[in-house]
């Protein structure tokens, strides 16, 4: 039940003019792109992006659990009933759960655990107790188009968890 409640409300992302995770590889138009990358080319894809324009109010969002294998897109619907985005004011983050704001972070520009370069944080620690121990990261692959990484602090340091995309385009 944990992982499940994890999933959908910790999972949550400039590379401008039609971004490619790597050579010859896939043209990124929206979440449904991201969503369907390798992890390979996920992480090629968040390593050439910057932060970009901060994104703020409803951003849509898809979690991209297990990148790359078949359960990834149909894991990511299950979730996507569960865990509908992100609303950001100012300094504050709420995941959005069944259309409540809940689960805060704070947000601020820090230093991606990724890469060392600068990411848009979104961290739980001091917020909620049940999610202290994570913290997403953001970088913008096209104009609205955010990618993240949610990592969990252990005693050995950061550990990756999962991506996630977050979509603040008007449809």
């Amino acid at each position: 039940m944990r992982f499940l409640l994890l999933s959908a409300t910790v999972l949550l992302a400039g590379c401008h003019a039609a971004p490619k995770a790597e050579p010859g590889s896939h043209t990124v138009r929206g979440m449904n792109d991201l969503v369907r990358l390798e992890r390979c080319e996920l992480d090629a894809l968040y390593r050439q992006c910057e932060v970009g324009a901060p994104p703020c109010g409803k951003l849509d969002g898809r979690a991209i659990i297990n990148a790359g294998s078949a359960m990834t897109v149909p894991t990511s619907r299950i979730v996507g009933l569960l865990w509908w985005g992100k609303f950001i004011d100012g300094d504050t983050m709420r995941n959005r759960v069944l259309g409540l704001r809940i689960v805060p972070a704070r947000i601020y520009l820090g230093e991606s655990w990724v890469d060392g370069k600068p990411a848009l944080i979104m961290d739980y620690a001091g917020t909620t107790k049940l999610f202290a121990d994570f913290r997403d990261e953001v970088r913008e692959v096209s104009p609205g188009l955010y990618l993240g990484v949610t990592h969990q602090r252990t005693s050995a340091g950061p550990e990756f968890k999962t991506f996630f995309t977050l979509d603040q385009r008007k449809k």
